[in-house]
Order: structure tokens, then sequence, then C-alpha cells
């Protein structure tokens, strides 16, 4: 029966393997219903009766739509020779010649910068001149890429559209215009002074303003400082890439700055006033009696202002007590009589 065969089919993996290859379970005729020489026919019980289910598409005589598309005795429809050209035309090539590509407007490329900052520029902002390789605008043909700056005129084979559709049978295919190169429009002849792209190379320099309170590995943009666009397209922006340097005595965590400041054991012991650097200059304040290694005090709003997002950090210093190698007789004497009170 049927589901015997089936079942035989799906049981043994060899005559499974030939059924997924050929769509017969045997090498001879037979194999699942509808199978007869060649393989599975899907479509053998489809219909009423029996019929080819295609027998009433193809118009007169019911004849199959896809009649003569390789097959034996083809000779009406779409045969090798015209997928061949239609892929051809796809895969952007014609033999051996390369299809040309889009001579439209393009957008310029962006145009990516290194700057080194001191730590003092980067906290309180500088101006600096930077210069870099790019693209300009042609002045010969003011970036249309025509020469004698000749206006172009819409171009008749696409209608100014750029684009043209190909019909191969039942396929169509919209693919760029050949004589326009996919802009729409064509020029008598192309500008030589940068051979119809509009730009040519150029050395760039920006007077750059850095803002108050950038930081490390920030990333600044400039919009429109990039590459000019080809063929009178969009300009590409700037991006500056900061490196700050590291300071002698500050140390940075966001907005926050850090300090180590040294103080001397009766200072430590005592306490007293002592003056601090900071980033708008010397400042005064008191190191508390009884201060230990290590201990901080902090003075509010005189960290790094970011205007931009309206934040304005602290400053801590954190205090090292620094114990004399060598003491004289009396200081000896001194700290002797201290240690007897301490008992």
């Amino acid at each position: 029966s049927e589901v015997k065969k089936a079942y035989e089919t799906l049981s043994d993996p060899q005559k499974k393997s030939m059924y997924d290859m050929t769509g017969n379970a045997s090498d001879g005729p037979g194999g699942f219903p509808g199978g007869g020489p060649g393989g599975f026919n899907p479509f053998a019980n489809a219909g009423a009766g029996g019929q080819n289910p295609f027998a009433n598409m193809g118009g007169q005589g019911g004849q199959n739509p896809f009649a003569g598309m390789g097959g034996q005795g083809g000779n009406q429809g779409m045969n090798f020779s015209d997928f061949e050209e239609m892929f051809a035309k796809m895969s952007g090539a014609k033999g051996q010649e390369k299809a040309k590509k889009p001579q439209g407007p393009e957008p310029g490329a962006d145009v990516h910068f290194k700057l080194r900052l001191s730590f003092l520029e980067a906290v309180n902002g500088a101006s600096k001149e930077i210069s870099y390789n790019t693209l300009r605008k042609c002045t010969a043909c003011s970036g249309s890429g025509a020469k004698d700056n000749q206006e172009k005129a819409k171009c008749p084979h696409c209608n100014g559209r750029g684009k043209k559709v190909m019909a191969t049978g039942f396929f169509h295919m919209q693919q760029d215009c050949q004589h326009c190169e996919g802009t729409g429009s064509t020029a008598k002849s192309t500008c030589t002074q940068c051979t119809g792209k509009g730009v040519i190379k150029d050395r760039a320099v920006q007077t750059l303003p850095v803002p108050k309170g950038v930081d490390n590995r920030e990333r600044l943009k400039i919009t429109g400082k990039g590459e000019c666009g080809v063929r009178n397209g969009p300009p590409g922006n700037l991006y500056v890439e900061i490196t700050v340097d590291e300071h002698p005595v500050f140390h940075r965590d966001g907005v926050d700055i850090h300090m180590v400041a040294p103080i001397t054991l009766s200072q430590a012991v005592l306490g007293g006033p002592i003056r601090i650097p900071t980033l708008v200059g010397e400042v005064e304040t008191k190191v508390p009696a009884g201060t230990q290694q290590g201990d901080k005090v902090v003075i509010r709003g005189r960290g790094v202002h970011r205007p931009t997002q309206q934040k304005t950090g602290d400053f801590y210093i954190h205090f090292s007590v620094m114990l004399p190698k060598d003491l004289t007789e009396k200081q000896k004497a001194a700290v002797a009589q201290f240690a007897e009170d301490e008992k």
C-alpha cells in the first residue's frame, strides 16, 4: 500500500536520501504516488481529474505560462540566454566590463582628528588651531563637475529619473541609466580640474573653540566641517577626539579634583593653617589637629566647571603626614618626654 511504501522509504536512510535528491525512493520508476519516470511530480494529482493546474492559465489554447523556459522543444518564452543576460546586468557586469558607479550628488566623508590638550587647557577651555587633509569644492566648475560650469540638461533616455526599467519575460528590473550614469542629467563634457567629481584635495585650517571641562577621550562634533560633498552633495562632519595630559599635582575624577598635600608631624598633631594650590590659584585652608595619614578635607565648588552640563565639582585635599628621618637632640628629648607621658 502507499502508506507502507512511504514508511519503508522514511525508515531506510538510503531510500530517504535517494528521495530527497531525486524525488524517487528507488533507482527505477515508481516512488511515491505520482512519481512515474523522472521522479516526484508535485502537480501529478492536482486539479480536477488529475489535470495540470496551469492548464487554464496560459491564455489561448490553455498553454502553460512557463512553457519554453529551457525545456526540450521550448522555442517560446524565456530561454537560458535571457537569464544569462538578465543576471549579468543584475551583477553589474556584462562580459568582462564592469558597470560604472552612479555619478549623482554624494555626501562628503567625515574627518577624524586627534587633539592633545594640557590638563589646564581641558579644564579651563582653549582656542586651538588645527589643520587636516580634506576635499573642497572645485572652483573651476563650482562643484557641478561639468566643464566651463555649463548647466546640465535632463537626460532624454530616462527623462531625468536616472533609472530605466528592463523587462525580460515576466521579470521587471530597475537599473541605473547608462547614458547619464544614474544622475538624471547630462553634460557635454566633464571638468578637467576635478575629473567630474566637483571636489579637489586641499588642506583645511580651522580655529577650534575647546569648551571648558572637556575630559580625556571625549569627542567633539563640528557639523559640516568634514569633506565637501561630491558634485554638490552635503558636506561631512569633523570629529575631534580629545587626549588630555596628566598633571603633576592634580588628579581628575569626572568633575572632581583630587590632590595630595604633604604636612609635617607638628602640623598633623597640632593643626594649623596651610596654603594649597587649586585650579584658580592658591587658597588657605586649615589642617585639623590630630590629622591622620590619608585624612581629607573638601572645598566645595572648586572642582571642574562644565557649563554645557551645568555641573561644578569639588576639590579634595588628601593629607600625607611626613615623618622626619633625622632629629636634633632637643627634638629627640621632646619625643622621649612625649612617650613617657603616653604611659
